[in-house]
Formats: C-alpha cells, sequence, structure tokens
C-alpha cells in the first residue's frame, strides 16, 4: 500500500476510534469544495474526508476515508477538451491486462454529459466518471478496497455520494 494512503487510513480509523467508530449510527453529511471553488461533493463524514490539499498539481478533489476514496483531477493534456469517448477510450483503461471492465456507458452528472465504466480486481473495486466542466475534460475514480462484497457496497456508497450531490457552482 502506498505511504500517503496508509497514513490517510490510520487517520480515518483513529478518527473512527476518537468519534465512536462504527457503534455510532448517526450520519452527519459533510460538503467539500474542489481547490478551484468550481463544485462540491457531499458525503458521510464517517465515510470521507478530504486530502485534497496533498497530490498533484490537475487535483481537483481528493476524498479518501473508511469506504476507500475519491480523486477527481483534470485530464491532462492533449486531451483536456477531447470527445469523451476518446479520452475513455485511451486515458480510462489503461490498467492491467487481467482487469474486468464493465461496459462503458453513458450518464447524465449534474445535467452534464459524462461517460462511466466500473473495473473488478482481485483486490480493489473501481468507478471512473469523465465529464466536462467548462471546457476541461475531468475524471472521478471511486475506489473502495477490502473484501468483494464490502468493497462493493463502499463503492455503490461513493458513487452515490458523488452522483446525487455533485453541485457544479455555475448553476
Amino acid at each position: 500500500m502506498m505511504p500517503i494512503l496508509r497514513t490517510v487510513m490510520f487517520v480515518s480509523l483513529f478518527t473512527s476510534m476518537l468519534t465512536g467508530g462504527a457503534g455510532v449510527a448517526v450520519a452527519k453529511d459533510c460538503t467539500f469544495n474542489d481547490l478551484h471553488g468550481e463544485f462540491t461533493v457531499t458525503a458521510d463524514c464517517e465515510g470521507l474526508q478530504d486530502f485534497s490539499g496533498i497530490g498533484q498539481p490537475l487535483k481537483r478533489m481528493w476524498l479518501a476515508g473508511s469506504w476507500g476514496q475519491l480523486e477527481i483531477i483534470e485530464v491532462p493534456s492533449p486531451y483536456q477538451a477531447a470527445d469523451l469517448d476518446l479520452v475513455m477510450e485511451t486515458l480510462a483503461r489503461f490498467w492491467s491486462n487481467w482487469r474486468t471492465p464493465g461496459p462503458l456507458s453513458s450518464m447524465q452528472l449534474a445535467g452534464m454529459e459524462a461517460r462511466v465504466v466500473t473495473e473488478r480486481k482481485p483486490r480493489t473495486t473501481s468507478r471512473t466518471w469523465l465529464f466536462n466542466l467548462g471546457g476541461r475534460n475531468i475524471t472521478a475514480r471511486a475506489v473502495a478496497y477490502g473484501k468483494r462484497s464490502e468493497r462493493e457496497q463502499n463503492l455503490e456508497k461513493i458513487a452515490e455520494a458523488f452522483v446525487k450531490s455533485f453541485k457544479h457552482k455555475a448553476e
């Protein structure tokens, strides 16, 4: 496991222990702002926390916690304004040969056209969304870890929080 992810998971576990952990049935939602101030995502504070200040220059948001992680980044040049299908064929399917990606599908995300694909590996399950925000292509990748049934449930929690709560501030 990468050192930064290990640190994030430790902080998440420690925070969970301080707040009563899994025994607490009350869910509190937190709203997270992207680093450019253009959109927000709302999720259960116990499931995801904000670590957006750590990382690469194209990053817009990084949430991580007991559910897994959600990273939202700008697509690099020369794909920043390319057709969504071209970007998904080129960038969103570069992982190893033993992956089992699901079908590429279209959807609406806060009124914007988006593409989405789910990928299942032996130890992780991920879902990648691609959409265009203000002329720039953005990817959002949710990853859940652990036993398959648990990580599938956690991925659905992250996906639901992202899709239902994503708000572009220009709306």
